[in-house]
């Protein structure tokens, strides 16, 4: 599976591996005169695991984590985070009981370490 609908105008994007433990949620604008063309804009990222606590206090379950970024694109986080975790179980990618969030992150800095740009030697 390349991608996983989750409404209309958002897809999921599964790992490097073909897997949907985590990924990138895209904003897909599509061009019908076009044909297949299409734009697609990563919005969030998700994480999927198995639910991990002690015995004692959670019952075994899974957990997505659905970060947002600040983009005009980006729905409401509430409401990705409920789409996505209706088309993972739509999928059988995971069942209840499921914990879900959502949160809006925000990048703070950033820095390259060694050459990771075509053409880019590394150096200043």
């Amino acid at each position: 599976m390349r991608e996983i609908v989750i409404a209309e105008e958002f897809v999921a994007k599964p790992d490097g591996a073909g897997q949907f433990l985590h990924g990138e949620i895209h904003h897909v604008t599509r061009w019908p005169a076009v044909g297949t063309g299409a734009m697609y804009t990563p919005v969030a990222k998700y994480f999927v695991w198995p639910g991990v606590a002690a015995p004692e206090v959670l019952r075994p379950h899974w957990r997505i984590d659905c970060v947002l970024r600040e983009h005009h694109l980006a729905p409401a986080p509430d409401w990705l985070g409920r789409r996505l975790a209706d088309a993972m179980m739509l999928h059988g990618i995971v069942r209840e009981p499921l914990a879900v969030t959502w949160q809006i992150a925000t990048a703070v800095g950033s820095e390259s370490r060694g050459p990771i740009w075509d053409g880019d030697d590394g150096e200043d």
